[in-house]
């Protein structure tokens, strides 16, 4: 496992611009500073367990996703291709991309 200042630090950052949300949107819905969240995304700051709960909640998803190496770069790297892409679709396009992508989440869990 990676260091976990630097693991928590960049799938906050995965986690946060996979869902399309700015620093400050999330430092808002936190109740954080966004100097909060950039530090923690900058690796400059540890964090505790009690700020990671509150992104956890404000962000959706469990602690230990903060946690998970969630196939390394290569799927980081897909996901950054992906949000690319999605930021070119007309609102209807995004939506059944959405669908389609859900429903492959869906068989992979089955």
């Amino acid at each position: 496992m990676a260091n976990a200042r630097a693991l928590v630090s960049q799938r906050l950052k995965v986690i946060r611009k996979s869902r399309m949300v700015s620093q400050q949107a999330l430092a808002d819905k936190a109740r954080l500073s966004i100097e909060t969240i950039s530090h923690i995304e900058r690796k400059t700051t540890s964090t505790t367990v009690d700020t990671l709960e509150v992104l956890a909640r404000a962000l959706g998803v469990e602690m230990r996703d903060f946690f998970l190496e969630a196939g390394g770069e290569h799927a980081d790297a897909s996901l950054t291709r992906i949000l690319a892409a999605a930021r070119t679709l007309k609102a209807k396009e995004l939506e059944i991309a959405v669908v389609q992508i859900e429903a492959l989440a869906h068989r992979r869990r089955e």
